[in-house]
Formats: C-alpha cells, structure tokens, sequence
C-alpha cells in the first residue's frame, strides 16, 4: 500500500522506471542483429608501377666564362640570378697601369718599325736613345754574342748526344732481341703444358660419362634389365614416347662408349696434336649424346605416375635428383673441355700475336738505329751551320724583341668579360679585388632561349625499375598542380651519387610536348612520376579485400547469405574470378 501511494504521489518518476525496465529487457531479450557485411566485385583493370621523384630543371646550352689575360678584377657588374643580353658586360679587368702613358707606346712601335727597316743597311746607334723602353744597343750586342756562344755549344752538344743516342739505340737493339728470345722459349713451354693437360681432360669426360650413363640406365634398364622393375610399369605412362626417345638416344651414346674409352686412356703427356684432337671430336659428341640421354631420361620421369607403395613421389624425386646431378656433372665436363679448347685457341691467337709484336720490336728497334745515326749526323750539321749563321740571327732577335708590342684594343678587349648570349646567371665565383687567372671560369650563363631539360636523382632501390625511353609525367611547382606534361627517359648516369650518405644515381628526362610548355626557367622544381610498368586487362581486388595466413593470400566470398570462411574452402588469390563478390568489411 506504501508502495502504491508513493508510486501515485510520484507519477512522473513513475512512468520513467517503466519505461527503463521495458527498455532494458527488450535489449537482452531480443535476437542479434546481422552484422554489416560490405563488399565489392572483382573486375579487371590497369595495374601501373611508377617511380615518383622530385627533380629541376637545367637548360641545355650553358657557356663558361673567363678572361684571356691575367689580372686583378676591377668590378663585377651581375650576381647569381641576373638576366642578361649578348653583350652585356659582366666584369673587367683594372689595366689602368698599362696606358700610363699611351704615346710612349705608339712611339715605341714606330721606333721599332724603323729599326727593323734599318737592318737591311746593318744597325745604327742613333736608334738606341736613351728615351726607347724597349730594347737598347747594348742589349742587342750582348745578344747577339750569346748567341754565337750558343751556337758554339749548341754543336758541342749535338755531338755529345749523337754518341750518347746511338748508344741507347743500340742497346735498345739488344733489349728487343733478347726480348724476342725470351719470348720464343716461354711460348713454346706454355703450348707444352697445354698439350700436356689435354689428356687428363679428356679421360675425365669419359669418366663422367660412363657415371651419368650408368646413372640413365637405372632408370631405363637397358644395359641392367633389373635396375628399373619396381617402377618400370609406371615409367612414361602419361607419355610413352618420351621413353622411347630416351632409349634410343641411351643406345646410341652406350653404342661407341668403349673404343671411345679406349681412345682417351690411350693418349698420355707425350701424345701429339693430331692425337689428341681425333679423341677430342669423339669425346665431344659423346658428351652431347649423353646429355640430351640424360635429359630425355627426365622427360622420361616426368611422365612418370605414381600409383604404388613400392614407389612413391619420394622415389621419383630421388630419380629426378639423380639425373638432375649427372646432368649438371656432364655440363661442367663440357665446360672443362671447352675451355681447355678456347685456352688452345687463345694462346695461338695471343702467342702469334705477342710473337709478331716482339719481331715488330726488334725491326722497329734496328729502324730506330739507322734513324738515329742519320738525324744526329744532320744535327751535327745543322749546329755547324747555326753557327755560321749567327750574324742572320741578329734581325730576328730584333723582330721577336718587337712582337711583344701589342695594340691598346686587343689588351682592352681582353681585359673584359662579357656575355655571348641571352641568358641567366647561374654564378659567379670573384670579386672586385681579387687576382683573376687567364682561362679559370669565373662566371656560368644558362641560356634562356635554348631547350630545357629535367635532372632527378633516383634512389638506389629504384634504379633498376629506370629504363632509356620510358614516360614520364611532371608538374611544376610553379603552376598548377592540375597542369602536367609529358616526358621521357634520354639518359641514366652510370655513377652512383651520394647525397647525404646516401646512393642515388642522376637521370635526365626531357619534354616531348614542346608546344604546350609554359614559361620555364632554369631551376624550377618539379614533381615527376614515370612510369616504369603497366598490366592491362587483368583481374584486380582492392588491398583491403585480401587476407593473409601461413604466408597465404585469401579473399573471403559471399554467396547469397552465405559467407564462406571455412578454412577448406578460402579462396586463394589466385583462383579469383571476374565478378565474384569479396567481403572487404564485415
């Protein structure tokens, strides 16, 4: 009764309790909903394989720059980055000491001209002033007996080196015939030790021919008619024609097995040539017939069923073991003969090779003696007439005093750097100050009007995906990410390139849409993708769908309600079929 006043007095708390004990009650007591299950239906597709990378772009033409004379730089007119005309003056040289006195050096050369127009009629002292910085008449006589005393020892000289000359080229002589000799005696010890491991070779082969034979024949029974009866009803069922094939090619290598033994085990150190090579021919076609023997014995057994506890797959493996180790045994017997055969050919090629260059050596070297005699007889005489010609030699001294004299534009023009096409400054390494040295590049322009190409550095795990030709597509971080354009493979540096510890290795790709290119400057960046392979029309599931167990893939079917997760019956990946349903969500 308390119960029921209380209960009226408190409807609404009342009416709450109700509604939470029917609540409660419904939920353990009403049946599990069916879980969500998602799917998707396999289809076919492309599957493609890229390479993604960032990379730059480089333009094609760059031009080194350097002055042609040495100095110290006066001023540098462009940094990195700078835009720049054909033309344009980059940096220059300070010859302000060159031109202290532009007169002088116009007299000077007219000095010179007439001096050298007055040596027709012998030199005159009036053209010595004291005033003349280029040569004075002193200077010219000191000259001029310098090099009579030069010629003087000049001939002493020549014959001092014509008997020191004639000396070495005799003992040269003597070097290139010992040489030859020398020659000759090694050659004909390594042709005899050639000779003499041709016999063991051989016999070798015929060893491990009757071995691989015998072994054949375990599994034939041709020769040991009992070898094979556990499994012989079984042997090539599934194809009787492959042990047909065996058993003739077994016959036909068993047929001249023995005088073909005989032949080799005949042959010792001492044998000649002709012996050996009448044994070699035999024994190289025995050892081909006993390997496709071998082989179609395989064949044989892989036609092989297995249908009794007197042989079982472990058997028929052990079969196939064996002939797999006799075939490999008679491979290395061919290339033991074959290249004893090449190590033959090679030493002839290379002996008659190394023969000639020493006979060539010892010509050249008699050659060289006669030569020699006769140039340092004409330098003797040549010295001699030097000397007699020492006067002459003064109005050249003159002439090559005065070749120094050089104009006043050329010293400018050098002494300048300018721009030889329309480009941008990619950099500049001096300084107003600093000492410039003739022909060091100081200033690097990258064309602007030329082509463009694109350099990436590919990591080592991906270098072997790159191929010559392959397509690439590239974004620029200048434009639109939505903008892209196409590209390819032209080159894969061979050298590896650390970057920070690190191997990469340098491609270059270049545009092939040249038309639809927008405004690109030296450096830009890109974001390049190539593709490196591509599968079309093959059967295709997302990730997410596939399962792995025991280093198994599965997918999991639905079939109308039923969902197929039995272990017996998971579906391997690879027995997927077109437009089945995989669960890829439950």
């Amino acid at each position: 009764m308390k119960l029921l006043k209380w209960m009226k007095s408190h409807w609404f708390i009342s009416i709450l309790l109700v509604l939470l004990v029917t609540g409660i009650t419904y939920k353990t007591t009403r049946p599990d909903a069916p879980p969500e299950i998602l799917t998707e239906t396999v289809s076919r597709s492309t599957l493609l394989q890229t390479v993604d990378v960032t990379g730059e772009i480089k333009s094609i033409d760059t031009v080194d720059l350097a002055f042609n004379r040495t100095g110290q730089v006066d001023g540098v007119f462009v940094t990195e980055g700078d835009i720049v005309g054909i033309g344009s003056l980059l940096a220059n040289l300070d010859i302000s000491s060159l031109f202290a006195n532009p007169a002088h050096s116009t007299e000077t050369l007219r000095r010179a001209e007439e001096l050298l127009a007055s040596t027709t009629n012998g030199v005159s002292s009036s053209f010595f002033g004291e005033s003349t910085s280029i040569v004075s008449a002193d200077s010219i006589t000191h000259t001029t007996e310098i090099a009579l005393e030069n010629a003087r020892e000049d001939l002493v000289q020549a014959k001092v080196v014509q008997g020191t000359t004639i000396t070495e080229s005799e003992t040269t002589l003597v070097k290139a015939e010992n040489d030859l000799a020398q020659t000759q005696a090694t050659q004909a010890e390594d042709s005899r030790q050639i000779k003499e491991d041709f016999p063991g070779i051989l016999q070798g082969n015929i060893v491990a021919i009757r071995t691989a034979l015998s072994d054949a024949d375990e599994i034939l029974g041709i020769t040991n008619t009992l070898a094979n009866d556990d499994f012989e009803y079984f042997l090539s069922l599934t194809n009787y024609q492959t042990l047909i094939t065996a058993e003739n090619a077994y016959n036909s290598a068993i047929r001249n097995l023995a005088s073909t033994e005989e032949t080799a085990f005949n042959l010792n150190p001492e044998s000649d040539y002709a012996s050996i090579d009448a044994a070699q021919i035999i024994i190289v076609d025995l050892l081909d017939k006993t390997a496709k023997t071998l082989l179609y014995t395989l064949q044989a057994l892989d036609a092989t069923t297995i249908d009794s506890a007197a042989f079982t797959f472990a058997d028929l493996a052990a079969k196939k073991t064996l002939i797999d180790t006799a075939r490999n045994n008679i491979r290395t017997e061919q290339d033991s003969l074959e290249s004893q055969i090449q190590l033959r050919r090679s030493s002839d090629v290379s002996q008659t090779s190394v023969l000639t260059a020493k006979q060539d050596a010892v010509e050249a070297a008699r050659q060289a003696l006669a030569k020699t005699k006769a140039q340092q007889t004409l330098n003797v005489t040549t010295a001699e007439a030097a000397l007699a010609t020492a006067e002459a030699n003064l109005r050249k001294n003159i002439a090559s005093s005065y070749e120094t004299i050089t104009s006043e534009d050329t010293i400018r023009r050098d002494a300048e750097l300018r721009s030889p096409i329309n480009g941008i400054v990619t950099s500049v390494d001096i300084n107003p100050g600093e000492f410039a040295t003739a022909g060091t590049t100081l200033v690097t322009i990258e064309s602007v009007e030329g082509g463009f190409e694109i350099k990436a550095n590919i990591p080592e795990a991906d270098i072997a995906k790159i191929r010559i030709s392959q397509p690439a597509d590239i974004q620029l971080d200048a434009y639109s990410s939505d903008l892209s354009f196409p590209a390819q493979v032209s080159f894969i540096n061979p050298a590896e390139k650390l970057i920070e510890g690190v191997v990469f290795y340098e491609v270059t790709l270049f545009f092939t849409a040249l038309e639809n290119l927008p405004i690109l400057k030296p450096g830009m960046t890109t974001d390049i993708t190539i593709l490196t392979a591509e599968m079309n029309d093959v059967i295709s599931v997302s990730q997410r769908a596939i399962l792995s167990r025991d280093g198994d893939r599965y997918v999991r079917l639905k079939e109308g309600e039923e969902i197929i997760t039995n272990d017996l019956q998971a579906i391997r990946v690879t027995a997927i079929h077109e437009q089945q349903a995989l669960i890829i969500y439950t």
